[in-house]
């Protein structure tokens, strides 16, 4: 007999390398406050529940949106320190970073998105974490 489950692909999609080491750079991606400095399209973001990175933690972001104001509430579904952050939304879409060290002076991002949004999110994402890459590395090198 043969049981039936379902379950969510998460699919690798690209890797982006950023000139600042690994510790640093978690940190700064992983402190919302820093959200809008390297999100295209977020004008602020806060903890809803706990102020940190927990597993089951939400936050809140608003983003402007064709001129509108919009807020979407995110969670934090997977978070292991240095390595590895996963983020949900409507309870269902989801992307991880992983963090790998190139070099002292240089981290390996890896995103995988849910594969339901796989195109549209992953660019979206993408989009943000080279905006990220220019900005840290005009800053740091």
């Amino acid at each position: 007999m043969s049981g039936v489950f379902i379950r969510v692909m998460i699919t690798p999609y690209k890797h982006i390398d950023i000139g600042w080491p690994l510790v640093p750079l978690f940190r700064y991606i992983a402190d919302i406050e820093n959200n809008a400095q390297w999100h295209s399209e977020v004008i602020h973001a806060h903890w809803i529940t706990r102020n940190e990175n927990r597993v089951g933690c939400t936050y809140k972001e608003v983003k402007l949106i064709n001129d509108e104001e919009v807020e979407i509430v995110l969670t934090v579904s997977e978070f292991i320190p240095y390595q590895k952050r996963t983020i949900t939304f409507d309870n269902k879409v989801s992307f991880t970073i992983q963090f790998e060290a190139v070099t002292n002076d240089w981290t390996r991002l890896h995103l995988s998105v849910s594969e339901r949004e796989n195109n549209h999110l992953a660019q979206a994402v993408m989009s943000n974490l080279t905006r990220l890459k220019n900005m840290l590395e005009e800053v740091y090198c």
